[in-house]
């Protein structure tokens, strides 16, 4: 799927595609993450920036960085958190590939969480948390 097909799956249009990888409406935030780094910690998916992304030299200054930040502390102040999840196949600074939305209602109701935000340097941290039981990461 096109990544901005994948965003408009979830409700949200993406407003620079190849410059943003979040976006904002009036009903939650959705970002994106990138297939190759996830990590599963007890059983469900996750990323931390810290340890799962390249160098934040390589990424933390890019356009679309700071508007994350933005959407990130959006998220936690006024939807507690939760971020609705593109997942983007490719490789991190040579673009998208492909784009799957995450789709609660198949995943048995999990949704995603922010869990940490350094907003200086942009750091973060999102999770899978269960509904029941997580599908696989497609």
């Amino acid at each position: 799927m096109r990544y901005t097909e994948a965003f408009a799956k979830l409700g949200y249009k993406v407003e620079l595609p190849r410059q943003d990888y979040t976006a904002a409406s009036e009903r939650g935030v959705c970002i994106t993450v990138w297939r190759c780094e996830l990590k599963t910690r007890k059983g469900l998916p996750s990323l931390d920036s810290r340890e799962d992304a390249g160098p934040i030299e390589e990424w933390g200054q890019l356009h679309g960085s700071r508007k994350r930040v933005d959407h990130f502390a959006l998220a936690i102040q006024k939807f507690g958190g939760v971020v609705d999840v593109v997942i983007v196949e490719g490789v991190p600074g040579e673009g998208v590939k492909d784009a799957h939305p995450w789709m609660p209602a198949e995943r048995k109701g999990s949704r995603w969480h922010v869990t940490y935000l350094d907003p200086l340097s942009g750091h973060f941290a999102v999770e899978a948390r269960l509904g029941q039981v997580v599908g696989q990461l497609t």
